[in-house]
């Protein structure tokens, strides 16, 4: 009988437990078929054993990265040479520089971070909120500060309440 720590069953959510992405980029790897196909099934989902998905991400330049871009299309440059490139799903992010002031022909100043790919070895620049929204990121952030203006909205709801009750003279429901 072999020992169950031989058999490390994964599924979506240790796949991106493990890889450090999120759980939509899992699923969005296994609907464009990058993933290896499951091994098995588990409560109705599909499951590999980590050594497949840990060799799959090692070949795909997956193991170790920071992001990777899930948007449709981006436009950016490749930095060596200037050339203008576009950026599509799947392209993974091994390190990111922080955001940076970038002079614009019209004048104009936006802020650019620089991107070393997995898969070539290249590095690119693109507008830093291109970046947010190629790999999601822009999406959680927007989605905390929408959670915290519902929240306030709450609270604030809540106090209204309470003060027309106070006024009325009558306890709060």
């Amino acid at each position: 009988m072999m020992p169950v720590d031989h058999f490390d069953i994964v599924g979506l959510k240790e796949i991106a437990e493990r890889l450090g992405v999120k759980q939509q980029t899992a699923a969005a790897w296994r609907h464009r078929g990058l993933l290896p196909a499951p091994e098995g099934i588990v409560s109705g989902a599909p499951a590999w054993q980590w050594r497949t998905i840990e060799q799959w991400a090692v070949a795909t330049g997956r193991f170790g990265g920071v992001a990777e871009f899930v948007a449709d299309s981006t436009r950016g440059w490749r930095v060596l040479d200037v050339a203008p490139v576009q950026i599509g799903p799947g392209v993974v992010v091994r390190q990111v520089s922080q955001p940076f002031p970038q002079p614009m022909e019209d004048g104009r100043v936006e802020n650019h971070v620089r991107f070393l790919a997995a898969e070539d070895g290249q590095w690119y620049q693109l507008p830093h909120d291109a970046y947010l929204r190629g790999t999601g990121a822009a999406e959680s952030a927007s989605s905390r500060v929408g959670k915290a203006l519902l929240a306030g909205a709450a609270a604030v709801g809540a106090i209204v309440v309470l003060n027309e009750a106070a006024k009325q003279g009558k306890p709060p429901i």
